[in-house]
């Protein structure tokens, strides 16, 4: 039965997805007026010293931002580069971070993971005859393979669409099963689960976990502290997809406090995945905190770059539309400074562009923020047309609606509310489900609108209701 009502909503929210691509042209119009004349010297100056008025973040904003499909100014970018840098305080950590990253002069020494299993991607020869051995299940296995494998798996996790993401994470598990070791098993079965949930596909992901964990356990020494660490991480990473908070705060502190005892570099890491989960949650002071104490300490290029894109992308532009003034030129400007091409692989891509809208929406141009969220949306929606997609681009829509509602576009935030809460609902999202539907009732209390919205709204509450209900005596969902 619990199958049959998933199938169902997927199946309703497949059927508005023509709809949706219609509604995201008329987000869109009008179109977004770009002057095509430079940033005049006292408009850069003045947000390089935060102090900008309001119709120049506006200009900044179309600029250095952009609608869909447009370029950022690279000349208006390199002044605001030097004019801030000129007179920023480069003792500050995000000022020295992003310097330090625009010249070049961070730690490359590889990817984390990579340190973590001490290996690197199984190549393609290899992965071809596993492949053929889990075909045949002939002959025994090699534990000492998986790493391998999974690290070819990982290579994917930003193409969610990628069918080689999930065939290498299910490769891995097989083998690791088949070997019997537990150091290998914890590995796979957690990496599985992330990538269960990179896909959407929280259930699966929930078991996963579970499995990893429990295994974990039955290890000794140093192998103990590394596989509760990534297991720990990837229950950490789950819970946040979840939107528990809490749970992922308590599990991204764990696992950082486990990774130091084997790889600070691995802690760093944990630590910016919870600086991440503060700022999700709304709690944005302490996100910064958390972000600028880690660029303090770290000097890894993966650690430092994605740091400065949470502060510059999501910590900042959220505490400037609570109303503290020069954040949002202040990150206009670490991205200049940094100054990295947007990524081409789908995911990397999608959010970057995701940022580059929460910049616009803090430096005043909600209509600019629309048109990058749809951007992203569709990016998202491209390159995975399953679960995957519809998740990620039901995440960004939370976005979106937060601008619908202060332009009060109750018709368009009906309908975007709606499709989002029902994704959620059958994925097993509660409070993502309810955050959307909270959007719909806000606007309705605003303005004494009813109606339509209002009756799919207590419908789809009363099914996340029944979901909880389920869930506390064991039945269904995400446990």
């Amino acid at each position: 039965m619990r199958v049959t009502r998933f199938a169902v909503h997927v199946t309703r929210f497949e059927l508005h997805v023509t709809r949706f691509e219609v509604h995201v042209t008329r987000i869109l119009e009008p179109p977004v007026a770009v002057d095509t004349d430079h940033l005049s010297a006292s408009t850069i100056a003045a947000l390089a010293q935060a102090r900008a008025g309001a119709d120049d973040q506006i200009r900044a904003a179309e600029h250095l931002i952009g609608g869909p499909g447009q370029e950022p100014c690279p000349e208006c970018r390199r002044s605001l580069a030097e004019a801030f840098l000129s007179v920023a305080d480069r003792a500050r950590p995000e000022v020295a971070a992003a310097l330090a990253a625009r010249e070049g002069t961070l730690d490359s020494s590889g990817d984390l993971l990579k340190l973590l299993l001490k290996t690197e991607p199984a190549s393609a020869q290899t992965l071809m005859t596993w492949k053929q051995w889990v075909e045949g299940r002939r002959g025994p296995s090699d534990a000492s393979v998986v790493p391998a494998v999974i690290l070819a798996s990982y290579g994917y996790r930003f193409d969610a669409g990628n069918p080689e993401l999930i065939d290498l994470a299910r490769l891995a598990v097989a083998m690791a099963d088949a070997a019997r070791a537990p150091l290998a098993k914890t590995f796979a079965h957690a990496w599985l689960a992330r990538v269960r949930g990179i896909r959407g596909e929280l259930r699966e992901s929930s078991r996963e976990i579970e499995l990893a964990l429990r295994v974990a356990e039955e290890l000794e020494g140093a192998e103990l502290i590394m596989g509760r660490a990534y297991a720990t991480y990837q229950a950490a990473d789950l819970r946040l997809r979840l939107r528990d908070f809490g749970q992922a705060s308590e599990r991204f502190e764990r696992a950082a406090e486990l990774y130091r005892r084997l790889d600070v570099r691995m802690a760093h890491w944990a630590e910016h995945s919870l600086g991440i989960a503060l700022s999700e949650s709304g709690r944005y002071e302490e996100a910064r905190q958390s972000m600028t104490n880690l660029l303090a300490e770290s000097r890894h290029a993966l650690v430092v770059k994605a740091a400065l894109q949470g502060l510059a992308g999501e910590v900042f532009p959220h505490l400037a539309a609570e109303g503290e003034k020069g954040l949002a030129e202040t990150a206009l400007c670490l991205t200049a400074v940094e100054d990295s091409p947007l990524p081409t692989v789908p995911g990397l891509r999608a959010r970057a562009i995701w940022r580059s809208g929460r910049m616009a929406w803090a430096l005043g141009a909600p209509r600019l923020a629309l048109g990058r969220y749809a951007e992203a949306r569709a990016v998202f929606l491209a390159a995975s047309t399953d679960t995957a997609g519809l998740f990620e681009a039901a995440s960004l829509s939370l976005d979106m609606l937060e601008i619908l509602l202060r332009l009060g576009e109750r018709r368009r935030l009906q309908e975007l509310a709606l499709e989002a809460a029902v994704t959620f609902n059958a994925l097993g999202v509660d409070p993502a489900c309810l955050l959307a539907l909270g959007y719909v009732r806000q606007l309705e209390i605003r303005e004494g609108a009813g109606g339509y919205a209002l009756a799919h709204a207590r419908l789809s509450l009363e099914l996340a209701e029944k979901r909880r209900l389920l869930r506390s005596v064991g039945e269904g969902g995400v446990l």
